[in-house]
């Protein structure tokens, strides 16, 4: 019990400083080219993606160990962050754009669960051939 403790906190850790300077990287070139659609979150919307993503891909493997399964899944999860999307979502409403949170709100956990589903079923359709 305490292995698994450790591999979640330590891999953790480590997903959420990757989320920091990723989602820092993504937000500077939406900045550079601006394509900025005002007050949510690019970088968090991208790393929830990527996250969804390759959680789905690790979860379609079935030949993956159970250890490494759960050092990437704990990676995984301190690298999406679904809190600071609300934040997001919460700032985009006080600033007015409610249109933008709204859309946020409803295509941000779509456009993820469609992103896991292709994750997960992409080894499963690779294997097959």
């Amino acid at each position: 019990m305490l292995k698994v403790l450790l591999i979640t906190a330590i891999f953790g850790g480590f997903g959420a400083i990757a989320r920091h300077y990723h989602s820092a990287g993504i937000e500077q070139r939406a900045r550079q080219r601006n394509q900025l659609l005002g007050p949510v979150g690019h970088g968090t919307l991208g790393v929830n993606l990527i996250g969804s993503f390759l959680a789905g891909l690790v979860l379609g493997f079935p030949l993956m160990p159970m250890t490494i399964k759960l050092m990437l899944l704990s990676f995984l999860s301190g690298y999406t962050t679904f809190s600071t999307a609300m934040v997001d979502v919460v700032k985009a409403w006080s600033m007015g754009e409610r249109s933008l949170a709204l859309r946020y709100v409803y295509l941000m956990p779509l456009l993820c669960l469609l992103a896991v589903a292709f994750g997960f079923f992409l080894p499963i359709i690779f294997l097959a051939f």
